[in-house]
């Protein structure tokens, strides 16, 4: 299971992007940037969704499921936070939005 350090000192290293929100999710969690579902978060492990706008930066990862039956996402490692914060720009820039019912 995750724990609140960890989440804390992600949302922090974020917090410049915009609005974090952290959804509990059996046990761990689902993170949105501005409302868009971009990452999850699974043993202290950041796994940041798969789009066209993040695949230059995270070319050199391998893509793995954060959880039994998940599609793979990439592993993004959190202790550069220029890196973390890119990733995660750019995965929410290619995150399309909700459609509106």
């Amino acid at each position: 299971m995750t724990d609140r350090t960890f989440l804390t000192d992600l949302t922090v290293k974020l917090a410049e992007l915009g609005d974090i929100t952290l959804r509990p999710m059996m046990g761990e969690y689902l993170l949105y940037l501005n409302g868009k579902y971009v990452a999850v978060i699974c043993d202290n492990t950041l796994f940041v969704k798969q789009n066209k706008s993040n695949a230059e930066l995270v070319a050199g990862l391998n893509p793995k499921p954060p959880y039994e039956g998940a599609k793979p996402c990439y592993i993004v490692p959190c202790d550069s936070v220029e890196f973390l914060r890119n990733t995660v720009w750019q995965t929410y820039l290619g995150t399309p939005d909700k459609k509106k019912k």
